[in-house]
């Protein structure tokens, strides 16, 4: 889309001056490390390494993308000469956060940037701001907006079933799905799957898509940051976006499919156990010394009310653990061996706990479904692994 020239001629007026303002180093290490963490590959484009520094309307904003995730936030400062340009993430930051001194001035020379302290001064070579890539922002979507806390345990509830690579694209995100005045949300890497449902004020119709892991790990890093209640999220066909504060953090989204999962969750168990997570997730560390990188297998033997964690690589070596449980029979069948994969089943506890938690086995070789009684929109479904022959 070309620019029409009264408008060109403006931006290049406004990024060609100098730059003159100053700012404290709290704020500045603060939005440095909102933005800095998602800088692009130098290799395939010099300035994505960077990070833009322009005046907005009396303050500083920083912006930092490397075209799939984008994150903009503003810093308070004091404006003397509006402007812009960008410097390498790695070294302003690093200069940033060494710098002690309270108070930063800032300003620019050509392409170059200063900064002068009490006690420092860096000049910092740069790269002209209108050769960054714009990110784009949406203006209309989809929009709703959540609480903070609960939107942060929900997305770190989901996120560790999501696939670690992306053969399947769809199993490398999370979906987001709008229901009856909720958001649920659910992922899964085929052999475990996590969902958690978030109550909302209004159902936000017509929301389905999927957003990559590295994308949701983000939004749980830039959310926690900033101390405020509530989240807006807007979604528009290609792009999601969440404000919190004065950051607001986009990305693009996965163009596949979800699984439809329902039909796998199963309804009907032979027994449950109530485990206290922490408990069992230091059980879980110490049976994995002993089983092999490979397979990092474990096994639970139920055997009416007693409980046994122990290793299934026995050439390492072999360590049993009794574990504390509250055990409940739904059948006539006290016996039960079930294996599953260590890491998956830790990865539950850490999320579900720190408090009690409830493993509900529906047999050997069917799935579990790990809850938390305090939690009743969450539940995460582990496959048990099939040993011997």
């Amino acid at each position: 889309m070309k620019v029409p020239v009264l408008e060109q001629l403006i931006i290049n007026y406004r990024y060609n001056n100098k730059v003159k303002l100053s700012a404290t180093q709290p704020n500045l290490r603060h939005g440095l490390g909102l933005v800095s963490r998602v800088v692009g590959n130098a290799a395939t484009l010099p300035v994505l390494a960077h990070v833009l520094l322009e005046t907005d309307r009396g303050r500083l904003r920083l912006s930092a993308t490397d075209l799939e995730l984008g994150i903009i936030t503003y810093v308070g400062a004091k404006v003397e000469t509006d402007g812009a340009i960008t410097v390498p993430a790695r070294t302003f930051t690093d200069f940033i956060n060494s710098n002690t001194d309270e108070r930063l001035n800032i300003s620019t020379n050509q392409n170059s940037l200063t900064v002068i302290s009490d006690s420092y001064k860096a000049d910092i070579p740069g790269i002209a701001a209108t050769e960054y890539p714009t990110i784009p922002t949406i203006e209309k979507g989809i929009s709703f907006v959540v609480n903070r806390d609960e939107l942060i345990r929900a997305l770190k509830a989901v996120v560790v079933a999501c696939a670690l690579d992306e053969a399947r694209p769809a199993l490398a995100g999370v979906l987001w799905r709008g229901g009856d005045k909720m958001l649920q949300l659910a992922a899964t890497d085929s052999f475990r799957l996590a969902e958690y449902i978030i109550a909302l004020p209004m159902t936000p119709e017509g929301l389905n898509i999927i957003v990559p892991a590295r994308a949701i790990n983000e939004f749980i890093r830039v959310i926690s940051a900033e101390n405020f209640d509530q989240v807006q999220v807007v979604i528009n066909n290609n792009q999601i976006q969440l404000t919190v504060g004065d950051t607001t953090i986009i990305s693009r989204l996965i163009e596949a499919s979800f699984p439809e999962y329902a039909k796998i969750i199963p309804q009907t168990f032979v027994t449950d156990l109530v485990v206290n997570a922490t408990e069992m997730s230091n059980a879980l560390k110490v049976a994995t010394v002993f089983s092999s990188a490979q397979a990092n297998n474990v096994q639970l033997t139920i055997d009416n009310q007693t409980v046994r964690l122990q290793s299934v690589a026995s050439q390492y070596g072999q360590e049993v653990s009794a574990l504390n449980a509250e055990v409940m029979h739904h059948t006539e069948e006290k016996k039960l061996d079930i294996t599953f994969n260590a890491r998956y089943l830790n990865d539950v506890m850490t999320v579900a706990g720190p408090g009690k938690v409830i493993i509900k086995c529906s047999g050997a070789t069917k799935p579990a479904v790990v809850v938390n009684p305090d939690l009743p929109n969450y539940q995460h479904i582990v496959m048990p692994i099939r040993v011997g022959a």
